[in-house]
């Protein structure tokens, strides 16, 4: 006798889907499954009654890909959350959540070898100070039940430590504990660290990974042994039937946020996972995001703190450089240029910050003032000099540059602005003999090549570091004596409402580099707006104070968050189309609790040569927001609704403007 389950299908913009098979399967299995002419993978959600009124022959699951669930009920349960508050088909959501080796129809004709599950050693952990004690142990207290930590301590005091109290107490408990890292490389150093103290060898997932590895650490994880998983955003969904713990580092990292198909923001998910299951989940940052701290405020987080670096290093001097009528070279001001000078010369290190990668961001004719610029997005092409070529940093599209100016003929270009390789120039220029290590997204492409870097940096020997964000948080270089942030301006007058709290971040991550070492730190923000009051307030006042005044204005203002917000994007190579797609959705938007801003071009307007305008949504009431969206979602299911060549995208609780 036939038994009706409804499975999710991998791969498919669609909705759970009706099947039939004589076997008994449980929820969370991997099943093959009939799809048009397609054979593709399913997850079991639920055995149901058989359906009554189909106007179609309900289809039979092919086989059964797994002899046990790969999901248990509680995770089942987690991604039907994500589908619901994300609006997401479950088709994608599975296409996100599994490794892309468990998502083939064919599986390997050779299964992986299977991982052998971690031993557990004894640890050797170091002695907590008394700031460190407590927060331990008032988060051991919590261990068998849900409660929710923001873990809230000052660059280098010693976060990593308590966590490592932490893990240690749950392992031994015969328990699992995932911790989420927002980059891929700050996976390396904290595995490192936490094998050295911890005994016992974190199992790693992230993208970089062979799928047959992701594959096999999936395998592992479902087994229920007692282990550290140490992964990024996506590892949030990695099968652990018995987890204790849950740790999201540096938790204020729009990392955390997927930027397409289902954006989902892992640290929310890791919060209701940790719900779901019951188990502690601690929050880490010296520099929460504002949700969090609002979260604090309305009892749902509860605050521990850490004042003090652990060794007792004093944290670094901050001073303003003011670059008014500077002479500079390569965004150099000559007082940073004096400061690095005498830093190399005590034996230090120095880490420059500039958040913009290539040579030069614009390259225009210096005759005519043509610039060259990307015909997909009609933004300026960066110039990268070592190719040497233009990149659009939106598309990805390459052109060589070309000798002479497309409008005038002229040969003269001009390079307006400064990126990483110019800068690095300049520092080779003036500094010959020491080491300049760039550190952005083209210096560390290949396998090992960033942590190769990191390597360099901590052998301690003089050398300047000149980086993006991949620098500003969760590293601990012992050698960093100085620090210089070469333009704070360009986010002093950002756009983007949360501008102001990624800039107080910024600052004072980077800054927290330096002086963990025997010299204490300095650093140096170039600025042409020194007495602005929000650059007064970064030089005078920790970040708690900034916050809380931020949070103010955000509750002035009922922005988030103290109102709950989506955007519709509706994108295609016709404008007219585009406008008219999302003039077709505001009428479903009006008579309700939820204010529209729109139609509005996008930050970027055009993208790959698509045009993007979106749709701004906010309300006081999340309950309010979340009918509107599906209202909409399923007006742009009728054939009425649809615009033909117009593509819709949304973001629920967006962490950046399109």
């Amino acid at each position: 006798m036939n038994t009706h389950y409804l499975v999710a299908v991998s791969g498919t913009p669609l909705p759970a889907l009706t099947y039939a098979s004589d076997l008994m399967l449980a929820a969370g299995t991997r099943v093959l499954v009939p799809l048009g002419k397609r054979q593709l993978v399913g997850v079991v959600l639920a055995a149901i009654e058989a359906p009554t009124d189909a106007e179609y022959a309900v289809k039979s699951i092919i086989s059964a890909l797994d002899d046990a669930p790969l999901w248990q009920e509680s995770e089942l349960k987690l991604l039907a959350w994500c589908a619901g508050y994300y609006h997401a088909d479950w088709g994608r959501l599975l296409e996100t959540a599994l490794p892309p080796q468990l998502r083939l129809s064919k599986q390997p004709t050779r299964p992986a070898k299977p991982l052998k599950a971690p031993e557990l050693g004894q640890a050797a952990l170091v002695k907590l100070n008394a700031e460190q004690q407590h927060a331990s142990d008032k988060i051991a207290d919590s261990f068998g039940s849900f409660k929710a930590w923001l873990l809230m301590g000052v660059t280098g005091s010693g976060k990593t430590e308590v966590y490592a109290q932490l893990i240690n107490q749950t392992l031994q408990q015969e328990k699992q504990v995932l911790m989420l890292l927002p980059e891929i490389g700050l996976t390396a150093p904290m595995v490192s660290r936490l094998a050295q103290r911890l005994n016992t060898e974190p199992v790693l997932l992230h993208s970089e990974r062979t799928n047959s590895q992701r594959a096999q650490v999936w395998q592992l994880t479902r087994q229920g042994h007692p282990l550290l998983l140490i992964g990024t955003r996506s590892a949030i969904f990695a099968p652990l039937p018995k987890l204790g713990l849950i740790i999201v580092d540096e938790e204020h990292d729009s990392a955390y946020k997927q930027q397409d198909s289902i954006r989902y923001h892992a640290r929310d998910v890791a919060l209701m996972r940790a719900k779901q299951q019951a188990c502690p989940i601690v929050l880490g940052s010296a520099t929460p995001s504002l949700e969090s701290l609002a979260n604090v405020d309305q009892g749902k987080l509860h605050l521990l703190t850490l004042t003090q670096r652990a060794n007792q290093q004093i944290l670094p001097t901050m001073l303003t450089i003011d670059m008014r009528q500077q002479k500079l070279d390569g965004a150099l001001s000559p007082q940073l240029l004096s400061a690095v000078e005498r830093t190399l010369a005590e034996q230090g290190q120095v880490l420059l910050f500039l958040n913009r990668r290539g040579y030069s961001p614009v390259l225009m004719c210096h005759d005519c003032g043509h610039t060259l610029d990307c015909p997909a997005c009609e933004v300026p092409y960066t110039f990268h000099r070592h190719a040497p070529n233009l990149r659009c940093h939106h598309c990805g599209k390459v052109e060589q540059a070309p000798a002479q100016c497309p409008s005038c003929g002229s040969s003269h270009w001009h390079l307006v602005g400064q990126g990483t390789q110019k800068v690095e120039e300049a520092l080779q220029q003036h500094f010959p003999t020491t080491p300049v290590l760039r550190v952005d997204r083209d210096s560390t492409q290949g396998k090992d090549k960033l942590n190769h870097l990191f390597a360099q940096i901590r052998a301690g020997d003089p050398c300047i570091i000149l980086g993006t964000q991949m620098l500003a948080k969760g590293h601990d270089f012992a050698g960093i004596a100085l620090v210089g942030i070469i333009d704070v301006d360009s986010a002093l007058f950002a756009r983007d409402f949360r501008s102001l709290e990624r800039l107080a971040q910024l600052v004072i991550q980077v800054s927290g580099r330096a002086g963990r070492g025997s010299q204490r730190g300095q650093v140096l923000l170039q600025t042409h707006q020194p007495h602005h009051d929000f650059v007064q307030s970064l030089l005078t006042k920790p970040y708690a104070e900034i916050a809380q005044q931020l949070l103010k204005e955000r509750s002035d203002t009922q922005l988030p968050p103290f109102s709950f917000s989506a955007w519709l994007l509706a994108e295609g190579k016709h404008l007219d189309r585009v406008q008219a797609q999302l003039e077709k959705l505001l009428p479903l938007c009006q008579h309700t609790k939820v204010q529209v801003a729109g139609p509005m071009p996008a930050l970027m307007h055009k993208r790959q040569y698509h045009y993007r305008e979106l749709l701004w949504l906010q309300s006081e009431q999340r309950a309010a927001l979340h009918t509107t969206i599906d209202n909409l979602l399923a007006f742009l299911q009728q054939p009425e609704g649809k615009v033909t060549g117009v593509r819709v995208f949304l973001d629920v609780d967006p962490q950046d403007m399109p």
